[in-house]
């Protein structure tokens, strides 16, 4: 029979388990905001396109990481340049214009970093137009903006696993 004291004990093991996983989500957020700090820094000193991604290149310092960056012209998003995107050096082709409005980019991410898998955007993408899968994606659905239909075929593109959609915005408007 279980005795006040090994339910007590029990109890305290609880307590623990949740201060750990309080404790763990606290440290992952406070390197997502040292990582947000330090490429805030190095893309506010940046004077040129070619300036912005060698920065949030350096962020991921040696990680297998690609990086394209969008930049703001004309109410859609130009590609302005990339690196390492075909693992196997060989050259992948980028369309050069990505018709999606910067201000509904900067809408549905306000000035936070998304990093996602990208299977989970997409598939919350494809729910949205069938109503009948809403209910397998609704815990997502909850913690994720809802993202261009133009911005995530673009992204699904490039075969990445995962993505990190950082807004640039200079003068309160997106710029990259």
């Amino acid at each position: 029979f279980p005795t006040r004291r090994s339910s007590d004990l029990v109890n305290q093991i609880g307590i623990s388990l949740d201060r750990i996983q309080e404790t763990q989500k606290l440290r992952e957020h406070v390197i997502e905001m040292e990582t947000i700090a330090l490429v805030s820094s190095k893309i506010s000193r940046a004077k040129n396109d070619k300036d912005i991604l060698e920065a949030v290149q350096h962020i991921f310092g040696d990680a297998p990481t690609a990086a394209v960056l969008l930049v703001a012209e004309n109410n859609t998003l130009r590609v302005a340049s990339s690196s390492n995107l075909a693992p196997t050096g060989e050259p992948t082709s980028l369309p050069e214009w990505i018709n999606v409005s910067p201000a509904e980019i900067l809408r549905q991410l306000g000035n936070k970093a998304l990093v996602k898998e990208v299977s989970k955007l997409s598939a919350l993408n494809y729910a949205q137009y069938h109503p009948e899968l809403q209910n397998f994606v609704e815990d997502e659905a909850n913690n994720l903006p809802s993202l261009h239909p133009e911005l995530i075929k673009f992204i699904e593109s490039l075969h990445f696993t995962s993505v990190a959609l950082l807004p640039i915005t200079r003068n309160e408007e997106m710029d990259s």
